[in-house]
C-alpha cells in the first residue's frame, strides 16, 4: 500500500471513531504532547521512588534469578 492510500485509510479510520478519549489520545500523538498521568499514577510512581531512595532494592542478579527460577521456559 503506497503512502496516499495509507493516510486515506488511515482518515476514514479516524472518522469513524466515536469515542473523544481515543480522539484526545491522536491528538497528543499527532501534537507530540505525551499523555498526562492519573493521580493514581503519579502517587504510584511517587511511591516507588521513595522507597528507592529509602534503600529499598533488589539487586538485578536476585530479580534475574528468581525470574529464571519461576519462569525457566522463557530464558
Amino acid at each position: 500500500m503506497n503512502i496516499e492510500a495509507r493516510k486515506i485509510s488511515l482518515a476514514q479510520r479516524l472518522f469513524a471513531i466515536q469515542q473523544e478519549a481515543i480522539l484526545d489520545k491522536i491528538e497528543a500523538l499527532l501534537l507530540n504532547e505525551s499523555p498526562t498521568l492519573t493521580k493514581e499514577q503519579k502517587k504510584a510512581i511517587d511511591k516507588g521512588l521513595k522507597s528507592l531512595d529509602d534503600g529499598h532494592r533488589i539487586p538485578h542478579e536476585q530479580v534475574m534469578n528468581e525470574t529464571k527460577k519461576r519462569y525457566p521456559n522463557l530464558f
